[in-house]
């Protein structure tokens, strides 16, 4: 469980910087890689939640993400 809201909070940084890259580029080409990376990892952070609503485990921890020993 810990495994799924870590990756959910590592996935949600590509979605910020994704956003901005999008907003900023003036080359087509590099808005759509924004996008399709904007894309991609709220599928994927819609996916790790799923599973956590399937489990019925709560979306968020009390402690920071990734603050697991383990990750360092």
């Amino acid at each position: 469980m810990t495994f799924a809201r870590d990756m959910s909070a590592h996935h949600a940084q590509p979605v910020t910087m994704s956003v901005t890259l999008f907003m900023r580029a003036a080359d087509p080409a590099v808005k759509l890689l924004a996008q399709d990376l904007l894309l991609s990892e709220q599928a994927q952070i819609r996916q790790m939640r799923g599973w956590l609503m399937a489990w019925g485990r709560p979306l968020a921890d009390r402690e920071a993400p990734m603050a697991d020993p383990r990750w360092v």
